[in-house]
């Protein structure tokens, strides 16, 4: 009872919350966690002295004893907690208790599981000094000891993980310093490409490696593996004494192999997706700027009257419409990293534009109408707005300092936008979905009817046309209006 006590109701809460919420790979099947969580409530909205925690103390005594209670009482807490939250109490007990404990299991951990504790446990050492407040004793460490815990058991974990289960976590923890929006694509990195193959694909973009790589490459290439790009003076990796260089955005690699046009067509779509996203960046980041700069009377009250456009015309025009579009493109491109940086087979046999329908099927209607859909309702306005707005200028440009006088200036600056006139470059976000549809259908017409690749090209198809039909709906609903 004392250490059920040690912490409010709320904090087991949290911790339930976080270990639900939270854990990648998930720890319980979705059926167990929808239990867990139903019963967790009924003991949530309680407080320590009601009858349901004196039901619950009934079975807390035979694990506590086994835990460390005066270090870690409140996850011996929390271990208990779960346990008796659910029906699987033994194999649940197990896992949590084990990753506290330290303790051997009569059976190995499978590799989902290992991939999950080792998670919860830096979760834990990360959020553990909000759950539980500062360690009461000095001997105890920052966050509770854990991170010493940690790794220890993460040396026990190597022990039992695959070796292409440990690059793709060594590749997380590198993601998780040099580009944390990546780290969810580790795993197709791996799965997919040769260790050799992400290894020189990683150091060409980031000019660093996870640093357990270095010495595998090094026994790889004293056992006479070709590997020219490394050297182990020379590859450096983070902690080296370096600071995370810029990002190469251009580079990848091709791998050898055989080639069809669908291969082509996929780097087409990779390619062009990241065109649209910098030409995107690029004309929030020179033209979009000077704007704002302008209508901000920044260059004087002349400047700023002669420019045509004010700084809320501006926000409606190149606003949360505008970045709303940016945000899907970057998510689109981060799960399209793996068929990007490394241009090759696959070594799941599964075909790149089989892996690339899934990404965009993933997506697609939802994403695809939720980012789009504020840009598609309120284009007639803006066109029609820009139209009346472009007369107004062109009766100014003796001036040389009207929106359109900018344009003029800047576009050169903006990736494939060297010969757009200024309505072009508020319609082109329009064109990106039909783009997609295009691509797949060239993809299909060279696939077999009756294959996997067809059907999943198909799909993806049938999604974003759906997204698109959707957005010019509310394009044409709004036109009326």
């Amino acid at each position: 009872r004392y250490v059920l006590n040690s912490y409010p109701i709320s904090v087991w809460g949290e911790s339930v919350r976080m270990v639900l919420s939270d854990c990648n790979p998930p720890l319980l099947s979705p059926e167990v966690n929808t239990e867990l969580v139903n019963n967790a409530k009924f003991f949530w909205e309680y407080s320590e002295e009601s009858d349901s925690v004196n039901d619950l103390y009934k079975e807390l005594t035979p694990v506590l004893s086994l835990l460390p209670m005066k270090s870690y009482r409140a996850l011996a807490s929390l271990c208990a907690l779960i346990r008796d939250c659910t029906s699987e109490r033994r194999k649940v007990a197990e896992q949590i208790g084990f990753a506290v404990m330290l303790q051997n299991r009569h059976t190995p951990f499978t590799e989902t599981e290992s991939k999950a504790v080792s998670f919860l446990f830096e979760k834990m050492s990360e959020e553990a000094e909000r759950l539980f407040g500062q360690p009461s004793h000095k001997k105890y460490g920052y966050g509770l000891g854990l991170r010493k815990i940690q790794r220890r058991y993460n040396l026990e974990m190597d022990m039992v993980m695959s070796p292409e289960s440990r690059n793709i976590r060594e590749l997380q923890k590198f993601y998780e310093k040099a580009d944390p929006r990546y780290m969810e694509v580790a795993d197709q990195m791996i799965r997919y490409h040769q260790f050799t193959d992400v290894a020189l694909a990683v150091w060409k973009k980031y000019h660093m490696i996870p640093t357990p790589w270095r010495n595998k490459l090094q026994k790889m290439k004293l056992k006479g593996e070709r590997l020219d790009w490394f050297n182990h003076e020379t590859v450096r990796s983070p902690g080296m004494g370096m600071h995370m260089p810029k990002v190469s955005r251009d580079v990848f690699i091709g791998v050898n192999g055989y080639r069809n046009q669908c291969d082509l067509y996929v780097d087409q779509f990779v390619d062009s997706e990241l065109a649209f996203y910098r030409t995107l960046l690029s004309l929030g980041g020179y033209f979009v700027k000077e704007l704002k700069i302008r209508a901000s009377g920044a260059q004087g009250p002349q400047a700023q009257a002669d420019l045509g456009l004010n700084s809320n015309e501006i926000g409606m025009l190149f606003g949360p419409r505008l970045q709303l579009i940016m945000d899907f493109s970057h998510k689109l491109l981060i799960k399209l990293e793996p068929l990007h940086l490394i241009r090759g087979p696959l070594r799941t046999g599964e075909s790149r534009w089989s892996v690339l329908a899934k990404v965009v099927t993933e997506l697609a209607p939802e994403q695809i109408y939720t980012h789009y859909r504020t840009y598609s309702e309120t284009y007639p306005q803006c066109d029609q707005f820009m139209k009346q707005r472009i007369r107004v200028s062109k009766s100014k440009r003796s001036t040389n300092s009207t929106f359109l006088d900018l344009w003029e200036r800047c576009r050169h600056k903006i990736p494939n936008m060297e010969k757009t006139k200024f309505l072009q470059c508020l319609e082109f976000p329009q064109l990106q979905i039909s783009s997609y549809v295009t691509t797949f259908m060239e993809i299909r017409n060279r696939c077999e009817p009756n294959s996997q690749d067809y059907q999943n090209v198909y799909e993806a198809i049938e999604r974003v046309q759906v997204a698109a039909k959707q957005l010019t709906e509310a394009s044409m609903m709004n036109l009326a209006v």
